[in-house]
C-alpha cells in the first residue's frame, strides 16, 4: 500500500531524451499482481523496479540502497541539480530502462520489499513516461513505449478520459456493488495495487458498505512502504465494474477501514488496480490523458478469491520462506499471524522455489494444506482446509 508522499516531489523527474512519433522501447516485465521492470542505476547496478501509476517519482528500496555502489545518504534530499541547502551527487545518478537513460531530479527511499516482497528493488512512478504513450500487454508481459505525438490506438479500443490532479491519474467509472448501490466517481489509476477495486474508508462510510447485507470477509495486513503498520478492511463480491461500455462481472473488490493513509480518504472514491486491468490490453496516453482498453482473452474470466485465508510475500532474501502479510477472518487460519514465516508447504521447503509455492497456494480449493511456520524462534504446524466458496 502506498503513502502519498510521492506527490511532494518536484515535476519533471526525467529529462534528456528526445524522440519522434515512433516506438521508443519495448520492455518485458515480470507480473505478479504488479509489473516489475528490469532497470539499472549508475553503470552496473541492476534491479527490478515496480511500475506504479499511483506513484510519482523514483523511490529506491532501503535494503537495495545498501548494495555496493549504491549507499545513497537517506538523511538528505538528493537532486541532480542541487539548489541551496540540498546535497549534490558527486556525479549525476543515471536511471535506465529499456536502453533509455534518465536523470531523476529527485530520489526518495521506501521500504518497498516489506510491502511487495524481495523482487521489489524500488518504485518508478508514471512520470517516467511523461509526454509518452505506454501500451501494456498483460498476456505477453510486454510494456511498449511510444512517442506521444499524434498517437492513435489500433481499432477495437474503448477510450476513457483521464484527469491529472495533484500528480495523480484519475479515471471516472462506476462500480455496481449491489443491486441498489452503484458508486460512480473518480478512481485512482493505480498499477501499484494488485487488486481490482479498493474503496476508501470515506466511500465505505458514505455508502454504508460495512453494513451491507452481503457476505464480506475481514482482513488485516501488514504494510511497510514507509513504516510498518497494520491496515484493515474487508473483501466482497460486487455485481460489476463498469468502464464506459465495458463490463467486468462479479469482481472481487476491497474496502478500507483505515483511519489514516492513502485509503482513508482522498479526491477519489477508490483505486483501480491490475486485477481489473489485466482483463484488457491497456494503453495509457500521457499526452492526451486518455485510457484505452480492449478486451483480451481473459475478459470474461471470473475473479476468484484466495480462500486459504492468508496472503504472503516472498522474503527469502531475509529468511527461509514466505512472510504472512495478510490474515482473513471467516476462513481457515487458526492462530496464524502477520509476520509468521512459512517454511514448508505439505512437507516441502519453499525457499528454493517460493513463487511456485505462492502460485500453488493461490490455486488451492477444497484441499487440505499443511503449513510449517516459524514465529519468534518457535516452529508450529497448521493444518488448513481451503473453502470452495467465496
Amino acid at each position: 500500500m502506498k503513502q502519498f508522499f510521492y506527490a511532494l516531489l518536484a515535476p519533471g523527474l526525467f529529462a534528456g531524451c528526445s524522440y519522434s512519433n515512433r516506438q521508443v522501447a519495448e520492455l518485458p516485465f515480470h507480473y505478479r499482481h504488479n509489473l516489475y521492470l528490469s532497470c539499472g542505476l549508475r553503470d552496473s547496478i541492476k534491479g527490478e523496479f515496480m511500475f506504479d501509476t499511483g506513484a510519482y517519482g523514483l523511490h529506491i528500496d532501503s535494503l537495495f540502497n545498501r548494495r555496493p555502489g549504491m549507499q545513497l545518504n537517506k538523511q538528505v534530499a538528493y537532486t541532480n541539480s542541487a539548489p541551496c541547502g540540498q546535497a549534490q551527487f558527486d556525479s549525476p545518478l543515471q536511471f535506465h530502462a529499456g536502453g533509455i537513460g534518465y536523470y531523476p531530479s529527485n530520489v526518495g527511499f521506501v521500504d518497498a520489499k516489506a510491502s511487495f516482497g524481495r523482487r521489489c528493488d524500488g518504485i518508478i512512478g508514471w512520470d517516467l513516461f511523461a509526454d509518452r504513450v505506454i501500451q501494456i500487454n498483460y498476456k505477453k508481459k510486454i510494456l511498449t513505449v511510444f512517442a506521444g505525438e499524434d498517437f492513435e490506438p489500433e481499432p477495437g479500443y474503448t477510450a476513457i478520459p483521464m484527469k491529472l490532479q495533484d500528480n495523480k491519474l484519475l479515471v471516472n467509472l462506476s462500480v455496481a456493488v449491489s443491486d441498489h448501490i452503484n458508486i460512480k466517481g473518480d478512481y485512482l489509476l493505480d498499477l501499484g495495487f494488485g487488486g481490482s477495486i479498493f474503496f476508501t474508508k470515506q466511500s465505505m462510510d458514505a455508502y454504508g458498505l460495512d453494513i451491507l447485507r452481503q457476505k464480506k470477509i475481514d482482513f488485516a495486513r501488514e504494510q511497510g512502504t514507509l513504516y510498518t503498520r497494520r491496515s484493515y478492511g474487508c473483501i466482497l463480491q460486487a455485481r460489476a465494474i463498469e468502464l464506459d461500455t465495458l463490463l467486468l462481472k462479479q469482481p472481487v473488490i476491497e474496502c478500507s477501514k483505515d483511519e489514516t493513509g492513502v485509503l482513508a480518504a482522498g479526491d477519489y472514491v477508490g483505486l483501480l488496480g491490475n486485477r481489473a486491468l489485466e482483463h484488457f490490453d491497456v494503453v495509457i496516453d500521457l499526452v492526451k490523458m486518455m485510457l484505452y482498453l480492449k478486451p483480451n482473452e481473459d475478459y470474461s474470466k471470473p475473479m476468484e478469491f484466495n480462500n486459504i485465508g492468508i496472503g504472503f510475500n516472498d522474503r527469502t532474501d531475509l529468511c527461509d520462506g514466505l512472510m504472512v502479510c495478510s490474515v482473513y477472518s471467516g476462513v481457515p487460519n487458526p492462530g496464524i499471524m502477520c509476520g509468521d514465516i512459512v517454511t514448508h508447504v505439505n512437507g516441502q521447503a519453499v525457499k528454493n522455489d517460493p513463487e511456485r509455492f505462492m502460485d500453488e497456494m493461490q490455486a488451492i480449493t477444497g484441499k487440505p494444506v499443511t503449513l510449517l511456520l516459524h514465529r519468534s524462534g518457535k516452529t508450529m504446524q497448521f493444518n488448513l482446509l481451503a473453502k470452495k466458496e467465496f
